[in-house]
């Protein structure tokens, strides 16, 4: 069974994954080098539109919450592994919060 808390974190933390995320795409696109970014950058975008939308169907206890949150994961993890690409600091800030979001995706996709 799932509590108010276990909601309100999982929020949070799609709602950070998303700020991150956002900040990272505006960070890219000033780089000098935003045409090796282009791939980093569409997947931040991904990542943002399906945090966003984990976190509609987390907030109303959707049904096709667990599927989101497991697509979630996914989409988190590659977008992580592109941030990782890159040694800026704000890039590697991002793949860690998309792999902490991907893991408590995991985790809220796995409870009963």
């Amino acid at each position: 069974m799932m509590d108010v808390n276990m909601f309100q974190n999982m929020i949070k933390i799609l709602q950070d994954c998303v700020t991150m995320c956002e900040q990272t795409i505006n960070f890219s696109l000033h780089s000098p080098d935003v045409h090796a970014r282009v791939q980093q950058i569409q997947l931040l975008r991904d990542c943002c539109d399906i945090c966003i939308l984990c976190m509609q169907l987390v907030s109303r206890n959707s049904r096709s919450m667990r599927n989101a949150c497991k697509f979630c994961a996914y989409a988190c993890e590659a977008c992580a592994y592109e941030c990782s690409r890159f040694s800026d600091q704000q890039s590697q800030m991002c793949a860690q919060m998309c792999l902490d979001c991907a893991r408590e995706c995991r985790a809220m996709a796995s409870v009963s």
